[in-house]
């Protein structure tokens, strides 16, 4: 039987790359743990409320980054540049989403969806990278339910450089979580997961 390959977030690597052997073997425990936790997690529970466990797990990681933060958090309430990016979920969280949006009476736009899945995601004109979740005013219509892609997303930069098309060359600081990047990644790793799209 062939093993799989497990992939993590490209700001768990960046982290990962500046840790010493020791702290990355601490990472790594907590990877497993975490990839343990969510498999046994699901034998016995429908994909709804696996993702809320695992939303629940980052947003508490997220907290506890942010209360032992010296950076406050820029990012507000139709503050959406970070939505114009291609992100992963699994199908546990696509089964959430879809669910979610019909109890709320929201008709998800899937040929939106399935041109930034055939599309080179880069090569697309940049509002048509917009999330398809965002409504008129720039709010995320699934917030509640939003994929743990996006719960992680956190700016301390001055929002205006956030903007990326005012500010193509912009570097912005972010908040990370260590955990909430491990967390992300294991649930990545147990479940069926790819973009949005897909």
């Amino acid at each position: 039987m062939q093993e799989k390959k497990v992939s993590i977030s490209e700001s768990l690597q960046g982290l990962l790359q500046q840790m010493t052997p020791q702290q990355e073997g601490q990472v790594v425990e907590m990877f497993q743990f975490y990839m343990q936790q969510y498999g046994d997690l699901r034998v016995d529970n429908n994909a709804e409320s696996v993702s809320d466990a695992i939303h629940k797990a980052i947003d508490n990681s997220i907290e506890e980054t942010i209360n032992d933060s010296a950076d406050a958090v820029s990012c507000g309430k139709s503050c959406s540049f970070c939505c114009y990016q291609q992100v992963d979920i699994t199908d546990d969280e696509a089964t959430l989403i879809i669910e979610y949006s019909k109890e709320i009476g929201l008709e998800i736009p899937y040929d939106s969806l399935e041109r930034q899945e055939k599309e080179k995601y880069i090569d697309l004109p940049f509002q048509d990278k917009k999330c398809v979740f965002l409504n008129e005013k720039d709010d995320c219509s699934i917030y509640e339910h939003r994929p743990s892609a996006c719960r992680k997303l956190l700016s301390v930069s001055e929002p205006i450089l956030c903007d990326i098309e005012k500010h193509p060359n912009g570097q912005i600081k972010k908040l990370v979580s260590i955990e909430a990047e491990v967390i992300t990644s294991s649930s990545l790793n147990v479940r069926e997961s790819g973009s949005m799209g897909k």
